[in-house]
């Protein structure tokens, strides 16, 4: 574990370097991008003259059915997206509704749909559970999803699903996030399929383009310490957050039960335990308004119409944490009596959304004290938000519609 001050010291050469990473990028964008596309490097190649797909064994993708124009599918096609402004965005879309699912991009906001390739069916599947998106522009990035054998997948297209390159992931996948040209993934092996405490999890980095890791990282096993009243843990590991490029907040523990905090300022070659106040409630969902300032949502399901949650907020990177929020199902509190599973941000950090297990959603406009009901129903089908500028959000209801809002507040179904 690293001391207070090399703490200290790593956080300041990571805001220097958040600083230079921010002013390329503004350059970039008046680029266009070009650079990244004649040079490779800036698009995560290691250094000049690199391959940025070496050694790929291409999934082309069939072509699409016989059409007299471009095929379109409707918002309620939607399962999960990524939008890069109010009005341009990508989309894994189809579902339950049809054999295969379709990569689709918008240019208005969400309201038409058309589709420019077929996904992988081992990342096909038909619900939005366990579907995860990690774009970097509307025809490059990161599908990950369980297919029809059980077993999870990352696919990658540079060309909106015309062809994909699945990668070579040291395990069973979990969490996906791009950022800086790289891409993160909880890659996990157990020795055991019945013992969780025999599986090892790593962070495993990737350039953009590239089928084979560029570093893996072993996570500590510092387990959960018996004070939080919940056991002993044995083995799932989670990206909670990604903080900037070499930064990020992970959870190990099982599902519904108890849980570590763990960050990483360095890709993972050092970690540190964070403290987690969630005692006696399975930590959920992390979200982080700013670098240092962070959402903490814990739940416990406690049988039918039975449950507590509770938010938590530290102003520290997580090194205090203050109780902003509790409820319960038997005693409705201020934060909703429902559990909720997505925890999401405004880009500007203001509203706070809370989609719960049953398909509705919660909005806060206050930091997370009080909470109201918004007129959204997805079905509960495990669809999550998406964001981008100040306060536009898009929630997908597959088969039903795509929700919309602008200010934050006031949804709007599009069909």
């Amino acid at each position: 574990m690293n001391s207070a001050a090399s703490r200290s010291q790593r956080r300041l050469r990571q805001v220097l370097c958040l600083a230079c990473v921010k002013r390329a990028a503004k350059a970039l964008a008046w680029w266009g991008g070009r650079v990244a596309v004649v040079f490779g490097i800036v698009a995560g190649a290691t250094s000049p003259g690199v391959a940025l797909f070496p050694n790929l064994a291409t999934a082309v993708a069939s072509p699409l059915p016989n059409q007299t124009g471009p095929r379109q599918v409707s918002p309620g096609d939607v399962m999960a997206l990524q939008m890069f402004g109010p009005e341009r965005g990508v989309a894994v879309t189809g579902g339950q509704s049809r054999k295969r699912e379709y990569l689709a991009e918008t240019t208005d906001g969400g309201a038409n749909w058309v589709v420019t390739g077929r996904v992988p069916s081992d990342v096909s599947p038909p619900t939005p559970i366990g579907l995860q998106m990690a774009f970097v522009s509307l025809h490059r990035g990161y599908v990950r999803g369980v297919g029809p054998t059980g077993s999870a997948a990352i696919e990658f297209t540079s060309d909106a699903g015309g062809s994909w390159h699945r990668l070579e992931a040291p395990g069973t996948t979990s969490g996906l996030s791009v950022m800086g040209g790289l891409l993160w993934t909880v890659a996990q092996t157990c020795h055991r399929k019945a013992d969780r405490s025999s599986c090892e999890p790593e962070l495993a980095t990737f350039s953009l383009g590239s089928t084979r890791p560029s570093s893996e990282q072993r996570l500590p096993s510092l387990g959960v310490p018996s004070s939080l009243g919940l056991g002993d843990v044995g083995g799932n590991t989670m990206l909670l957050d990604r903080l900037s490029r070499p930064a990020g907040i992970f959870a190990e523990g099982t599902p519904g039960g108890p849980t570590t905090l763990i960050e990483t300022l360095d890709s993972g070659h050092h970690w540190e335990r964070l403290r987690n106040p969630c005692r006696g409630l399975a930590l959920t969902s992390l979200v982080s308004v700013t670098e240092w300032s962070w959402y903490l949502y814990c739940t416990k399901d406690e049988g039918v119409n039975q449950g507590r949650v509770a938010l938590y907020r530290s102003m520290d990177d997580g090194r205090e944490w203050q109780a902003v929020a509790r409820a319960s199902e038997q005693n409705r509190g201020t934060i909703g009596d429902g559990i909720g599973y997505d925890l999401t941000a405004s880009g500007n950090g203001r509203i706070l959304w809370l989609v719960d297990v049953v398909g509705g959603l919660e909005m806060s406009a206050d930091g997370g004290r009080k909470w109201s009901r918004r007129a959204v129903s997805t079905g509960g089908t495990g669809a999550v938000l998406a964001t981008t500028g100040r306060t536009e959000a898009w929630l997908p209801a597959p088969f039903l519609g795509l929700y919309r809002t602008r200010n934050g507040k006031v949804w709007t179904r599009l069909r």
